[in-house]
């Protein structure tokens, strides 16, 4: 009998997955994983101004009531290069799958967020990658995670539940990083409604993967990460694995959005925008005239890779100077856009926005 394994990451941001459309899981029982990741989040501090604080605090409130709860759904990797999906592992991958020859691209995900109200900053993340199985040949499903540990690190938030998570610094002795970006489908007011409905709100998280080149020693964007999400109740830590055959289904396969579309897109007004930037001390302070931050174009030496689900990633990393740029953006409905973007100067974070259109 296999011990059920729970691993916690206090304030973390993570990658977790779901089995293939082909597949189903069980979760009785857990029979492997890796070690725990911990991230410590800080959040963005509030300027001088005696307004800015209490809209700091307002706007983490209402970010903490639409991040927190149980959430299922699917994630993909990516080759930034040029938007293709990434086989997963196969290590990970049952016999009967390869021994057909058979790729699998999704992996089945739950994510338990937790934010409290009271606890500015502090954002956990429990979140479980279930390996595939054929149909429900185990009584149990494994999940695995990887160890990583960062200390210190930008949580900067908007009100419908998005944020930007990466480290201070990019840390060269340790050669990796990861710089993650969430954001919801819907705005508030949508929120709200369809809580009144009974219908479940979806967010997207992209996490973006970058490294220093072993020959070159420079930073580079090595994967992108995208994980679709379905809320599915209040927060309760991880208590309940998915059921066998349940989930949501994968995304991989789908068609990448349309360049023209996603650069239309990126051209539209923000009407809400939430920014934070790098104050003289060291911290971030939540901008007191956001829109005069807000990204009106990309820079000309982005990369722009398309994926699905309406999303578009340009990315621009010169790896010997730590000068970072990746802006997200995901094209929703005809006339909506939302959009998060991050910079680092001299390898140090030095600005994190969200904002959104309404068409």
């Amino acid at each position: 009998t296999h011990r059920i394994v729970q691993l916690i990451w206090h304030m973390s941001i993570m990658l977790h997955s779901k089995a293939p459309a082909a597949s189903k899981c069980c979760a009785s029982r857990v029979h492997r994983a890796a070690p725990k990741r911990v991230r410590k989040c800080m959040s963005a501090s509030a300027p001088a101004s005696t307004d800015t604080p209490q809209l700091a605090s307002q706007i983490w409130s209402q970010f903490a009531e639409r991040a927190s709860g149980e959430w299922e759904g699917a994630t993909a990797s990516f080759n930034p290069q040029g938007g293709q999906p990434i086989p997963i592992d196969p290590y990970y991958v049952p016999q009967a799958f390869r021994d057909w020859g058979v790729e699998l691209y999704d992996w089945q995900t739950t994510c338990s967020t937790l934010a409290e109200a009271e606890k500015q900053g502090s954002l956990k993340n429990i979140c479980r990658c279930m390996m595939p199985t054929v149909g429900c040949e185990a009584d149990a499903v494994a999940f695995t995670e990887e160890a990583q540990a960062t200390d210190g690190g930008l949580c900067a938030v908007a009100p419908d539940g998005g944020y930007v998570a990466g480290p201070l610094q990019l840390d060269v002795e340790d050669g990796r990083a990861r710089v993650e970006f969430c954001l919801p489908l819907a705005p508030v007011a949508q929120q709200q409604q369809q809580q009144m409905e009974g219908q479940k709100r979806e967010r997207v998280r992209v996490v973006n993967r970058l490294q220093v080149n072993w020959q070159s020693k420079q930073w580079e964007l090595s994967r992108v990460e995208v994980h679709k999400e379905r809320y599915d109740g209040p927060f309760k830590g991880q208590i309940d694995l998915c059921g066998c055959g349940g989930g949501m289904p994968g995304f991989s396969q789908s068609e990448p959005v349309v360049e023209e579309r996603a650069k239309s897109a990126g051209a539209w007004p923000l009407t809400n925008v939430w920014a934070y930037d790098k104050d003289p001390q060291g911290g971030f302070q939540l901008s007191e005239s956001p829109h005069a931050s807000a990204p009106n174009a990309a820079h000309q030496s982005t990369m722009l890779t398309l994926l699905p689900l309406g999303l578009a990633l340009q990315s621009s990393v010169e790896g010997d100077k730590g000068e970072v740029f990746l802006q997200l953006s995901m094209v929703v409905g005809e006339r909506g856009n939302r959009m998060a973007m991050c910079s680092y100067v001299g390898g140090q974070m030095q600005r994190a926005i969200m904002g959104c259109h309404e068409g």
